[in-house]
Parts: C-alpha cells; structure tokens; sequence
C-alpha cells in the first residue's frame, strides 16, 4: 500500500489486528535497512502474539518510498506523520524500532501519542542529550556482543526513564540467533494492553 506523506508516497504494509497497532522504523537507509527487516519481523511476530497490528514503512528513499535519506531530519518528521495517520485508524499505538529506526521512534517520540515503545540497538551515541521523560512505557533490548552500540552505556543512557532494559546474552547487532527471544519478550511487554486505557 501507499500512503500520502510530507514528501510523496510513503511505501507500507498494515497488518490489522485489533484496536491497536504498533508502527516500526527500519534500520539505516543508506546501509540496505528496509521495512522487510528481520529483526522487525522478529518485533512483528511478538505484536501479533499480542493480537496488536503493526504498519511497517519505508523511510523516504527506500523502496517505492519517494523523497531522499535527510540524515534523520526528515526521517523523524516521516515517523511523526505516520502515527498520526495510524492513529486516525486504530485506538491505541505502539511505538518501535530497531538501529537507526529506533534512534528515529526516540527522537520522535514526544510528539507521538502512545502508550509503549519498543527500542532494539537504539544507538544513544547519537541519540538526544537526555532519555525522554516518563510517558510511554519503554522496552530496551540490547545485544550484549553489539559492536555499534554499546549496551552499558545505553543501560545507563535509559536509567532516568525508567525503562524495561533487557540484554540478550550473546548477540551483536544483528541478533543473529537471538531473533525468538526478541519476539518472546515483546510479546511480554505487549501482552495485548497497548490502548493505554
């Protein structure tokens, strides 16, 4: 499907399943990430085991998405436009991501309305001085082999906000092997309640 977003069609695929959906960022553009991304995947199959939908999207630039990579300005603004779009459609939202996507749900994440987000390998190096404060509930899964991110310095980056930290014993930055337990624990996490009512 395509939808009509701040620089052109928008590439997508929206699973619907129940009142609630989940909108998952891909990793970096420039580095082959895409919306068919098998961490996302990983991250779909636990939302579905939670009876929550998910829109997955190309960033600008990517597939049949239109527009160019805007070094993450731009990424934001797609990821601002199409939760409000989600959120004309379903009831409640769940913000994820993984790499880069995750560091684009971050970023974006004050101006979304939602009750939980899901960060895979958020790279904080890059991210906002400081974790957004208490809102939405966070899932932070982390590799503890990841040679991008740095999982200590990430733990310690998401300790203010209070967020569910969780590192996978074994897995560098692409979760190689470790993809299951990233379904199971986002199932957990979601466990269906993401309408925050």
């Amino acid at each position: 499907m395509f939808i009509e977003g701040p620089v052109g069609r928008v590439e997508a695929a929206f699973a619907e399943r129940g009142s609630a959906s989940a909108l998952l960022c891909h990793p970096h553009p420039l580095y082959g990430g895409s919306m068919h991304d098998r961490v996302l995947q990983s991250i779909d199959d636990g939302l579905a085991m939670a009876g929550i939908g998910s829109l997955r999207f190309n960033f600008r630039g990517v597939g049949a998405s239109e527009g160019s990579h805007d070094h993450g300005k731009g990424e934001v603004e797609d990821v601002i436009f199409l939760a409000s779009w989600l959120g004309e459609r379903v009831e409640g939202i769940v913000l994820g991501g993984y790499s880069f996507g995750a560091l684009m749900a971050l970023a974006a994440l004050p101006a979304v309305q939602c009750s939980k987000a899901i960060l895979v390998a958020p790279p904080t190096a890059m991210a906002p001085a400081a974790a957004p404060a208490p809102g939405a509930e966070l899932l932070v899964l982390l590799g503890e082999e990841d040679d991008l991110v740095d999982a200590d310095k990430a733990a310690d980056y998401f300790a203010p906000s209070k967020a569910r930290v969780q590192r996978l014993a074994g897995a560098d930055h692409f979760f190689a092997g470790s993809t299951d337990e990233i379904t199971r624990l986002v199932a957990d996490f979601t466990g269906g309640q993401a309408n925050g009512t």
